[in-house]
């Protein structure tokens, strides 16, 4: 499953900080896991209305079959791209 989520510029900027040369590579974890909160709302919302299903983390996700998500952030022509499962 592919995603494109539209999000404000500021919010785009705070899931994905910049980071200054030196510090290292990757994305931050906490970061990470307030985007995968938000994805995984947005999705629970659109596919799983029933308000039973838990979809709060990407293991319900991958429980529910979900073998591959990609998720772009978008906001204006700025985006982030980030693969999430598979």
């Amino acid at each position: 499953m592919e995603r494109t989520i539209s999000v404000e510029e500021q919010t785009l900027d705070h899931l994905f900080p910049k980071i200054a040369s030196g510090q290292g590579v990757g994305w931050p974890h906490a970061h990470k896991a307030e985007a995968v909160s938000l994805i995984c709302a947005i999705l629970r919302d659109a596919l799983f209305a029933d308000e039973v299903t838990t979809t709060d983390t990407l293991d319900d996700l991958k429980r529910l079959g979900t073998n591959y998500l990609h998720v772009n952030f978008r906001s204006g022509q700025i985006s982030a791209s980030v693969p999430l499962i598979g």
